[in-house]
């Protein structure tokens, strides 16, 4: 028989360093591409391009012209006259569904601002028990009681225990077995709910012995803790009662108040923080926005404040460097980017704003005066950008080669040179959980050192 050397010590040796150091160069290799995945991306595309060209600097222009909308947005909402408003009226529904605070009630579930702010800030900072519950669960239960006409009226249950002990009410199937209090305690069990076989006996009379409620139940949807009143009633229960448009809706009106102040909370650390990184003098960027309907202008440059002077503004910034200008056509877009998707940013833009009417421009000044995030990531592309090719080459034959050395050595592994038997060595005696143990402990501390 043939000496077959491939299956010598020495080659599945000298094969197994090797293989070795081919995994190590892959994992530099694609680190190296993790690190600027924007210019391995043009690499692999054939493109051969400055950091002005490239689609990294298209798409980081494209996340901030969106987020300074969005901040425009909110200080519109939160602000009077370019100041913070908290008498301002918050139409529930309205900010829900439109994302718009214009200070009008329209929906009859509205709030003042300043209490919004406070009610939301407590609520996510703070772990209240309470909130967030389901009504049969509380404290005070909240009972609801249907009217003959169809419509509901809701209490709390420590409100309709005193109209019980005051002679107010009195229900229709009082006995000397099953008392009011009887019934009183049933229904803050929770016992009785929407629909119960039973639950039609609890019909309720008043001092003048007319039939109030022709049956009543607990009240098992979403419920919140209410820090505040809303405009014109002293609860969201009385709010229930005397407005039509929002008797029986009680869940509908607690989970809108607790989405608006999930909402607002966002909203309140967006105008804290998000349009602080535009001001200027701290970034490179420059953004324009000008409302044609309120002749409002939005701007992070003194320079560029006069609405009257807007032609004329937006011809210097279209000088700067890199710009995008968006309109709510879609055909009046304009941009030197070589990556803007004029589809992508007129939807992204005119999503973010109210105006029907409106001109944004960005405009980033590719001189960097500023030491921004911008000038950073130039630097990083320019850095990579470079070897990008070559250390892509470099991971897809690394690959290759370190696959074909796996195979290999899986196909002579237990074989000699000498015969064709299966020969077990001194690892593969070893306990399966040790030898396991053992290499992915070297893996992971040579993957920590790296």
């Amino acid at each position: 028989m043939s000496n077959k050397w491939y299956r010598g010590k020495l080659v599945k040796g000298m094969l197994a360093a090797f293989a070795h150091v081919l995994a190590v160069l892959l994992i530099i290799s694609m680190l190296w591409i993790w690190a600027c995945p924007s210019a391995a991306e043009d690499a692999l595309e054939g493109k051969n391009v400055e950091y002005e060209d490239s689609d990294m600097l298209s798409s980081h222009m494209f996340s901030d012209a969106r987020q300074i909308v969005r901040g425009i947005q909110i200080k519109e909402n939160l602000e009077t006259d370019g100041v913070h408003d908290e008498n301002k009226l918050v139409d529930i529904k309205k900010y829900i569904e439109e994302g718009v605070i214009d200070g009008r009630d329209e929906s009859g579930l509205t709030y003042k601002l300043g209490e919004l702010e406070a009610w939301a800030d407590g609520y996510w900072k703070y772990d209240n028990v309470e909130s967030g519950d389901y009504g049969s669960s509380t404290k005070d239960p909240i009972i609801v009681g249907q009217k003959p006409d169809k419509t509901y009226e809701y209490f709390l249950y420590s409100d309709l225990r005193h109209k019980i002990d005051s002679g107010e009410f009195r229900f229709v199937m009082e006995t000397e077995d099953m008392t009011a209090y009887d019934i009183l305690q049933e229904l803050k069990d929770g016992s009785w709910y929407e629909g119960s076989a039973t639950s039609g006996s609890y019909a309720l009379l008043d001092s003048e012995n007319t039939v109030r409620l022709i049956d009543c139940w607990n009240y098992d949807g979403f419920w919140i803790e209410e820090k505040y009143a809303p405009i014109g009633a002293g609860s969201v229960l009385e709010l229930a009662n005397e407005k039509p448009e929002w008797n029986g809706k009680l869940n509908e009106i607690y989970q809108d108040i607790k989405s608006t102040l999930y909402i607002l909370n966002d909203d309140c650390e967006i105008y804290r923080e998000v349009l602080q990184k535009y001001e200027e003098g701290s970034t490179n960027l420059t953004y324009l926005y000008a409302d044609k309907e309120t002749e409002r202008v939005y701007t992070n440059r003194a320079e560029y404040e006069s609405y009257d002077s807007l032609e004329k503004n937006m011809d210097k910034l279209r000088q700067v460097g890199r710009y995008a200008v968006i309109m709510p056509k879609l055909s009046d877009f304009e941009s030197n980017m070589m990556e803007a998707n004029a589809s992508d940013w007129n939807h992204q833009i005119g999503a973010g704003t109210q105006s029907e009417d409106y001109i944004f421009i960005v405009a980033l000044d590719t001189d960097y005066p500023v030491q921004d995030i911008y000038l950073y990531m130039k630097d990083n592309y320019q850095k990579f950008a470079g070897k990008a090719g070559f250390m892509i080459q470099l991971a897809i034959g690394t690959a290759v080669l370190l696959l074909g050395i796996i195979i290999w050595l899986t196909a002579v592994a237990g074989r000699r040179p000498e015969d064709e038997e299966l020969h077990c060595n001194v690892f593969d005696r070893w306990k399966t959980e040790i030898a396991a143990a053992l290499v992915t402990g070297v893996w992971t501390g040579c993957m920590i050192i790296l």
